[in-house]
């Protein structure tokens, strides 16, 4: 009618951890299964009112060690109380129930206690489940539940396991049902992972978490194995346990992790880690390699895998924002749900919020959030890329300057095709002197007019310089007022350069100079050709002194947005950027200039959106452009 685990008649091995010599320590749990041989059994037993009992002497908290008592197993739903001392029932299948209790053994290392089961019915009747002398046996003995230590391995006054400082060779231990963990580790950049079945790793520290057990007695606690800073251990994908390299010489060692602080955080020190909270409750792990933001945060719970989810207060995470001066709240990201929370301060300094935890711990990135406020829009910003420097300005749209009157157009040269020349009266002798003096005032006047087009050139370089590199930097810096008097500035130089176009009056004083000019050139002309050099019209036509520049405007100037900046540091695992507000029309980024292609942003709940950047394949100056 019932199996029963563990089974009437057999013995089994209780393992129970060492506590500290100044701690009493928490009572192991135990747990026992019994499982009708059919769904309708079930339900008869019900309907009839029996009772499924354990008999035992087993020193139970509440009683004294040695005495007989029987202990029920009861509804979930009526003891779901991590603190019941009787236990609890859950209907697992259609047909199984556990019992769980707790049990005081820490000082009942290697006794032995009995046990058998019976059915109470309401009228009193006991039915007695086992034989005479065939009852169950639970052993207890000093160990880690689910971890077997081999070698010299020594307990400490601290609770914990160590394997002293001497050349180990091999395998030193194991995790048993190594798919039965939940395993927890950093990477080299101080990342908190989780193992996936059948990875194995090489760390400093390892945290394991039991999962929820289906069979057996004994629930195992969570537990820290940890090397010392020269030390690292490997754990293989079949559970077993060296030290990395072979032959090293270090120190290990292995604790249940309530009692593991101070030995995790000398381990945790390889990573720049430190332990935020540790009690009976809760393990909270901040790790910062680097001085960039964000932190990189473990948050497991220190019991025994009992409940589903644990919570743990915000005001836990005070000090972190403590420590980011100016910011308004926390943002937390979890990699392995894709889970969006943003805490803002007033919630960290309240006693009724909670962060909920599933009972195999969660890893979260924690970056400072930014609030920016412009035309009547907010939105809170935070940055999951790891940054030394974050900021924000507005910018809005440029003024342009008035264009600059163009130069006046080359003089055509002679055609082939124009009128005839009028013949050309006879020189009189006093013509070469004129003809000399006229050129010499042609040379006199030509150095100042390269003089105005060299600076007109100069200043024409500067002014796009200044519009293209130096204006946006110098106004995020300073603000908008002196860049646009240096453009004005840049702009009077440029029109004050360029050649001004004659007066009515000048054109008509300038006329009989053109024409004895033209004479001029219409007789060096003809020489010329006797004397076999190019003449005027087989010149090329020179080119304008004044090309206006062609201005390339970025799209992103032509709207006011928010300039939201970073400096990243190196490639990141999680190029994201955290956005709570309604999402902006236009979204752009750009890396130490460059523009980037359009980052995607997908919602994650109560106004929050996910914002992923592409192409960040190092570190630089990052710009994110949010269109007002």
């Amino acid at each position: 009618m019932l199996t029963f685990s563990p089974a009437l008649g057999s013995t089994t091995t209780l393992d129970v951890p060492p506590i500290p010599s100044h701690g009493r320590g928490r009572s192991p749990v135990v747990y026992f299964k019994a499982t009708f041989d059919s769904p309708e059994s079930f339900a008869k037993a019900k309907s009839d009112g029996a009772r499924v009992e354990l008999w035992t002497n087993l020193p139970i908290e509440g009683s004294p060690a040695g005495e007989w008592k029987a202990v029920a197993f009861t509804e979930l739903d009526h003891a779901r109380s991590d603190d019941a001392t009787a236990g609890e029932f859950g209907t697992l299948e259609d047909r199984t129930i556990y019992l769980r209790l707790r049990a005081p053994l820490q000082d009942q290392v290697g006794a032995r206690f009995d046990f058998t089961y019976r059915l109470l019915y309401p009228s009193g009747h006991v039915q007695w489940l086992g034989e005479h002398d065939n009852n169950g046996v639970v052993a207890v003995k000093q160990g880690l539940p689910g971890i077997d230590l081999m070698g010299g391995w020594d307990v400490g006054s601290d609770g914990a396991y160590h394997l002293g400082s001497s050349v180990v060779e091999g395998a030193v231990g194991g995790v048993l049902q190594v798919a039965d963990w939940a395993v927890w580790t950093w990477n080299t950049a101080g990342i908190p992972t989780c193992l996936q079945d059948g990875e194995a790793v090489t760390s400093n520290a390892l945290v394991l978490l039991p999962r929820r057990p289906t069979c057996g007695i004994s629930v195992p606690g969570p537990v820290a194995l940890m090397g010392d800073k020269s030390t690292r251990l490997h754990l293989s994908s079949d559970g077993t346990l060296s030290i990395q390299p072979s032959g090293a010489t270090g120190s290990i060692s292995a604790s249940d992790l309530e009692y593991s602080s101070e030995l995790l955080q000398e381990a945790l020190s390889a990573y720049g880690g430190t332990i935020l909270l540790h009690n009976s409750a809760f393990l909270v792990i901040a790790t910062h390699r680097t001085t960039a933001l964000p932190l990189h945060l473990l948050v497991v719970p220190s019991l025994d895998a009992t409940q589903d989810s644990v919570s743990l207060p915000w005001q836990t995470l005070q000090p972190l924002l403590s420590n980011a001066p100016g910011k308004i709240g926390l943002v937390l990201f979890s990699p392995r749900t894709s889970k969006l929370q943003i805490v803002r301060g007033p919630v960290l300094g309240d006693d009724s919020g909670a962060l909920v935890v599933g009972f195999l711990g969660d890893a979260f990135v924690v970056s400072p959030v930014e609030i920016v406020s412009a035309d009547e829009k907010t939105w809170l910003l935070g940055l999951l890329a790891p940054t030394n420097s974050v900021s924000w300005t507005i910018e809005r749209p440029r003024h342009p300057l008035p264009t600059p009157p163009p130069s006046p157009p080359a003089r055509e040269p002679s055609r082939p095709n124009s009128p005839p020349i009028a013949p050309v009266p006879s020189v009189p002798p006093q013509q070469p002197q004129h003809c000399r003096r006229a050129s010499l005032t042609l040379v006199r006047n030509l150095p100042a007019r390269l003089l105005r087009a060299y600076v007109h050139a100069v200043f024409n370089v500067i002014f796009w310089f200044w519009n293209v590199f130096f204006r946006a930097l110098v106004v995020r810096v300073i603000g908008e007022r002196f860049p646009r008097r240096i453009s004005d500035i840049l702009g009077l130089v440029l029109s004050k350069t360029t050649s001004p176009a004659p007066s009515p009056d000048q054109r008509l004083k300038s006329a009989p100079e053109d024409k004895g000019r033209n004479a001029l050139q219409d007789h060096a002309e003809r020489h010329g050709r006797e004397l076999g050099t190019p003449s005027a019209s087989n010149l090329p036509a020179p080119k304008p002194k004044h090309v206006p520049p062609r201005h390339q405007s970025h799209p992103m100037q032509i709207v006011s947005h928010v300039v939201f900046s970073a400096i990243l540091e190196g490639r990141s695992e999680l190029p994201f950027l955290v956005l709570q507000g309604d999402l902006p029309k236009g979204l752009h980024a750009t890396l130490d200039g460059k523009a980037l292609p359009t980052p995607t942003a997908v919602r994650s709940g109560d106004g929050i959106f996910l914002v992923k950047f592409a192409g960040l394949t190092g570190g630089g100056r990052l710009d994110v452009f949010l269109d007002l």
